[in-house]
């Protein structure tokens, strides 16, 4: 028997999603062959990335995004030929909560035409409640997406196990890992009796960015207090970016593009606070267990993206447009990042330090 989860989106995304993926790997159990469809983006994190150390998946297919009507409507062919051949029984719908329903409809009869008898999380679920203050302009805190995209299964009838999803902790890096990036830290690292701190300025949208000069002066301030080492972790497109931090600091390790996501993952379990965006990056540390300070912008509403735990320090600067969804900001003085002062960062920053006590480093056993 075979079952197919759909997922999209990158590294953020799928770490959200493991909560669900673990409820369904427990209903459908190990005698079924669970796959996973996403799509296809070169410069993008796969969620075979992100999940092959945790074996909760036992294969991946791939559709191609972002190509013009015509060769999507023939590769919309190819992949219902595709799922029709494999026999799929159950598909689990794990895309956002924030998906138009024309959208979510479009999709449920496409898998329906797939051939595949049993499809659940297609179920309507508004992620937004009730204002408490009863104000029209500012909603209510939203369902965190972690929780939205498992109550949507549960809608549909996944009622194996907990409802309470808990932060994605289980099986992210191994013992392999753990030693190559000591090996690392060995090779690139200056200060090897120094505790670790990551700060992550990279983001996928324009608008959830804060200005690299007050990055630099965040590690300044670091580096002229308490003694750290401080390593710069993101993706390829922040090298350069990295580079320039290290250069102003006169220390640090500029891992970006450098680590695997199962390295990072590790690598981040090291470090005693990560400094971070709205990002991939900042859900990978919340995952393994290091307390973030995370700023986050008012591209969506304040409770849905937010790292899980009491150790993590969400700061933002409130605005009457929060909420807005835009990638690029258009407000020409970007008031919701512009607002974060590196003074209220800072503040932050050391009161997270002095919550937190030695690294925290998760290795689970693999299975």
């Amino acid at each position: 028997m075979r079952a197919l989860i759909f997922q999209t989106g990158s590294l953020g995304d799928t770490l959200v999603s493991l909560p669900a993926i673990r409820k369904i790997r427990e209903r459908v159990g190990n005698s079924c062959e669970l796959w996973l469809l996403h799509e296809n983006r070169p410069s993008a994190v796969t969620p075979e990335e992100v999940l092959r150390p945790t074996g909760l998946v036992d294969r991946y297919l791939t559709y191609p995004a972002g190509l013009p009507a015509m060769k999507r409507l023939s590769a919309g062919a190819r992949l219902w030929h595709q799922l029709r051949q494999l026999g799929f029984s159950q598909v689990f719908y794990l895309l956002g909560s924030n998906r138009p329903t024309s959208r979510v409809y479009r999709d449920c009869v496409f898998f329906r035409l797939c051939g595949i008898p049993q499809r659940l999380g297609f179920h309507g679920l508004n992620s937004k409640r009730p204002s408490r203050s009863g104000r029209d302009e500012h909603p209510g805190p939203p369902m965190h997406e972690s929780e939205a995209r498992l109550q949507r299964l549960l809608a549909d009838g996944l009622r194996h196990g907990s409802a309470q999803p808990q932060p994605p902790q289980s099986r992210l890096f191994g013992a392999e890992e753990l030693e190559v990036v000591h090996q690392r830290l060995s090779s690139f690292g200056k200060h090897p009796e120094r505790p670790l701190i990551a700060i992550c300025p990279g983001t996928n949208q324009p608008a959830k960015g804060w200005p690299a000069e007050n990055f630099v002066e965040i590690g300044r301030r670091l580096l002229a207090t308490t003694p750290y080492e401080i390593v710069v972790v993101g993706g390829k497109g922040d090298r350069a970016v990295a580079a320039e931090f290290l250069r102003h600091w006169g220390s640090g390790i500029n891992l970006c593009g450098v680590f695997s996501v199962s390295l990072s993952a590790c690598l981040l379990s090291l470090c005693r606070l990560c400094l971070c965006l709205d990002s991939g990056p900042m859900h990978l540390a919340a995952a393994v267990g290091t307390p973030c300070v995370a700023l986050f912008s008012g591209h969506n509403l304040p409770g849905r993206w937010d790292p899980p735990g009491d150790a993590n320090l969400v700061l933002r600067h409130s605005v009457r447009c929060g909420g807005c969804g835009f990638e690029v900001c258009p407000q020409p003085d970007h008031p919701c990042m512009s607002g974060l002062t590196v003074s209220q960062v800072w503040d932050a920053v050391n009161r997270a330090l002095t919550k937190s006590s030695q690294p925290v480093s998760l290795c689970p056993e693999r299975g």
